[in-house]
């Protein structure tokens, strides 16, 4: 079954820990807005879990492997600076 996405179905942000923390977790993050030459707004894809990972990251209960939280942002940057 072929499912239509809306809006309420992605987490927008530019706190850009919490994006390296979600795409360290697995999730898909997007650039979705670069109309501001100072910030970069992201998407990323809500699933099941997106509650849970939300809830355990502003409580400081999130575990995430440093090695693979600082690649994360190398990416997210690259994502920022390269169209």
């Amino acid at each position: 079954m072929n499912e239509k996405l809306s809006d309420k179905d992605f987490f927008i942000s530019s706190d850009f820990p919490l994006l390296a923390a979600a795409y360290t977790a697995g999730y898909v993050v997007q650039v979705s807005n670069r109309s501001d030459p100072g910030r970069t707004v992201f998407s990323v894809q809500k699933d099941e879990f997106w509650d849970q990972f939300i809830t355990e990251y502003f409580s400081r209960q999130l575990r995430v492997e440093p090695m693979a939280f600082a690649q994360a942002q190398k990416i997210l940057k690259t994502m920022i600076y390269h169209i």
